[in-house]
């Protein structure tokens, strides 16, 4: 039995919840601008971020990123659980971090929400974590089946010390380098589990027909070619196992930020999957409007593509692909029950 996608909460640079995002992002709105941070060449920075006054002020000893993603966590996750009574486990992506910094940001979350939430585990990869937790999310469910769960994600690159070495490592557009990416902030969560029986219904949910993993060993920071092959497993064993698979996905939600490096992959792993892609694929890759979001980034997908699907505007099923900036790559497939 895959589990179902209850509800959601997400906080982007175009949304402050789940509904706006995923509006604006459908109508096109893009929410990068300007940051009071300059760059080497004494220009600010562009990013997709939110005004601060629009962030809860917390009273945490948390400071720099830390401190910014717990204010974007804490309305995201709120807004998931807001009609939700049941314990939920938290499975929890997060960028790469040490583990003093981790340790105390999940501590800082979970005092600062009410109700039966307790972490389970986190995954600290990055741009594909979100889908890792899905993972294994979906696997606690599968030997819990009463029990609801809950998968989220959170990032931002906004911060002095971060951006001055992804400029460093010439990673953000410039005038001396045109294959960079736009820095975002997001974070997004969803609560997973079977619906409740209501008498006489007929609205169908969205649900996580499979999830697959892969590892990279070309990725961005190995010395060894990108020849697609993480993502690839990825892509293998998530159709080989989805309860979607008989179907073509119509459409993919991409984790691309900009950068040409993941092109490649995917163009390796499109045509080697291309019996499970539509000839039509529709192709979206959301960072192109809020920046790119880092670990909230695939759970931000996802939750774009379930509104989508539950309102109608997107026909399922829907792949979702996300890929790290180390060896991590993940995939999932979202379909209407």
């Amino acid at each position: 039995m895959m589990p179902h996608i209850l509800k959601n909460g997400m906080i982007t640079a175009v949304g402050l919840n789940a509904p706006t995002t995923a509006a604006a992002i459908r109508a096109g709105v893009h929410g990068t601008e300007e940051t009071g941070l300059l760059s080497r060449f004494a220009v600010p920075h562009v990013m997709g971020h939110l005004n601060d006054e629009l962030l809860p002020q917390l009273e945490t000893d948390l400071t720099g990123r830390w401190d910014r993603m717990l204010r974007l966590a804490v309305p995201a996750l709120h807004e998931a659980t807001a009609e939700t009574t049941k314990p939920l486990r938290l499975f929890l992506a997060l960028p790469e971090a040490s583990v003093p910094e981790l340790d105390t940001f999940v501590n800082r979350l979970m005092s600062s929400v009410s109700g039966s939430i307790t972490i389970e585990a986190t995954f600290p990869f990055g741009r594909a974590s979100g889908l890792m937790a899905l993972a294994a999310a979906c696997d606690y469910l599968a030997k819990r089946p009463e029990e609801r769960v809950l998968v989220g994600g959170v990032d931002s690159y906004l911060d002095p010390e971060l951006l001055d070495r992804m400029e460093a490592e010439q990673r953000l557009p410039s005038p001396t380098n045109h294959d960079g990416f736009i820095p975002g902030e997001a974070a997004a969560f969803i609560v997973l589990g079977q619906p409740e029986k209501a008498g006489g219904s007929t609205q169908r949910s969205v649900v996580v027909q499979g999830v697959g993993q892969g590892s990279e060993p070309g990725h961005l920071y190995s010395q060894e070619p990108c020849l697609g092959e993480g993502l690839c497993t990825a892509m293998t064993t998530l159709f080989a196992t989805s309860s979607g698979a008989a179907s073509p996905a119509s459409s993919v939600f991409l984790s691309f930020n900009g950068e040409s490096f993941w092109a490649k992959e995917w163009g390796v792993a499109a045509m080697r999957h291309s019996a499970y892609l539509a000839q039509d694929l529709k192709v979206h890759h959301p960072a192109e409007y809020l920046g790119d979001c880092g670990a909230a980034l695939s759970l931000v997908c996802l939750t774009i593509a379930s509104i989508g699907l539950q309102r109608g505007y997107l026909l399922g099923p829907t792949l979702i692909t996300a890929s790290s900036d180390g060896e991590q790559r993940g995939a999932a497939l979202l379909g209407l029950s």
